[in-house]
């Protein structure tokens, strides 16, 4: 450097502290970018299994893609127990996930069950076009177990924006705290 500048650092900006703490918040930056891509685009670096001292429950019938009816997406059979979250699209039953379409909240004794967009009872039978006309004039956001009994059928937008509808299976009791449902996802 001439020696007509001797006050002059070198090294500019990016060897000062601020430049330094700018260069690593830029690069936390980038990498939680790649990683919110690779997770949407469905390449699991991201955790979306159980949580340590959480367990997925498995299931006895899992989701089936293959040999469904017409417009079936996927059908099957979730246990779940307190604090779980579903993706019903996937079978999936752990903790939450940008996908998750279901939760379960408290057990035996009070309970709810909450949807990540919204559900409606119904009676009868739960099909594709009955769904559709429950959920334009019901929008729960969740359902008390104490609403609920066995073989209630409930229809739900997923958090794909599918019609799905689930049939209470059994519901948490003192013992047995698990709701386990029967659910089909349409196309």
């Amino acid at each position: 450097m001439p020696a007509q500048y001797p006050n002059q650092k070198t090294g500019g900006f990016w060897t000062t502290l601020p430049g330094v703490l700018t260069g690593v918040a830029a690069l936390l930056t980038a990498l939680v970018a790649v990683a919110g891509l690779l997770h949407a685009a469905g390449i699991g670096i991201l955790n979306s299994g159980p949580s340590p001292g959480q367990t997925a429950v498995s299931t006895p019938s899992q989701p089936s893609l293959v040999g469904n009816p017409a417009g079936v997406l996927t059908r099957g059979r979730l246990a779940m127990r307190g604090g779980d979250f579903a993706n019903l699209e996937t079978g999936a039953v752990g903790t939450a996930t940008l996908d998750s379409d279901l939760n379960v909240v408290g057990g035996a004794g009070g309970g709810q069950i909450n949807a990540t967009n919204y559900m409606a009872p119904i009676d009868g039978t739960a099909d594709k076009a009955a769904c559709v006309a429950a959920l334009s004039v019901r929008h729960d956001v969740y359902i008390p177990f104490d609403q609920l009994q066995v073989g209630s059928s409930v229809c739900l937008d997923t958090h794909d924006e599918r019609v799905a509808a689930f049939q209470v299976v059994k519901l948490p009791a003192p013992g047995t705290p698990q709701l386990a449902i029967d659910y089909t996802v349409w196309r």
